[in-house]
């Protein structure tokens, strides 16, 4: 009995944990993005108004679809674009951090020798720290 209620206990604050972590990032699934790779994938596009959008994305249907799944008051648009192997993979993670939250993203080549363009696209809280 001791075990299951640990083992629950345990449950709810990984729940509660990954509740919190998706208030400040939270993954984009948008289709055709605009952008394409300009570089490293250490160098994010990062987007913080809606006025910084109309100069980043020409295109008003794929702004108007951005601007529904960001709410620029309280988050960053944060996009990656880069051309590597297709097994590449990015991830972003919540920290605790000495002035809020830390969103730390890991990047893991991909072992493939194919060129694939890579587009990922997050919804970052403006209070949060990227590294």
């Amino acid at each position: 009995m001791r075990t299951l209620f640990v083992t629950l206990a345990g449950l709810a604050v990984c729940g509660t944990a990954a509740a919190e972590d998706a208030k400040v990032v939270r993954p984009l699934e948008l289709k055709d993005l605009p952008f394409r790779s300009e570089g490293a994938v250490a160098k994010p596009i990062v987007i913080g108004t809606e006025d910084e959008l109309a100069k980043a994305v020409e295109d008003k249907d794929a702004r108007a679809v951005i601007a529904k799944a960001v709410d620029f008051k309280t988050e960053n648009f944060v996009v990656f674009a880069w051309a590597g192997s297709g097994g590449d993979r990015i991830a972003l993670t919540v920290e605790k951090g000495e002035k809020g939250p830390v969103v730390v993203t890991t990047f893991t080549r991909g072992l493939t020798r194919d060129l694939r363009q890579h587009v990922h696209a997050f919804a970052v809280a403006k209070a949060a720290t990227m590294k």
